[in-house]
């Protein structure tokens, strides 16, 4: 999971980590697991999709994910 340059993932209300989850890596995973809340069974191929459009550095949810853990200024900030 590291070599993919990634900490953690979210799987429904199940968070996979190679490290601890804590701090910003927790908020976001967090807000992953908010998203997955509001998006049902339709969460996966959604966020698929929305992969394949955008990329990883690019995507919608990464971004609010990346937001809402303070990874990235509010919306609106610089």
């Amino acid at each position: 999971m590291l070599r993919a340059d990634r900490a953690a993932m979210t799987i429904g209300f199940v968070v996979v980590s190679a490290r601890p989850v804590e701090g910003q890596l927790l908020a976001h995973e967090r807000h992953h697991v908010r998203q997955y809340c509001a998006w049902g069974p339709l969460f996966s191929p959604v966020y698929l999709l929305l992969a394949i459009a955008y990329g990883y550095r690019r995507h919608p949810m990464e971004i609010a994910a990346q937001r809402a853990s303070g990874e990235l200024p509010a919306r609106g900030r610089v």
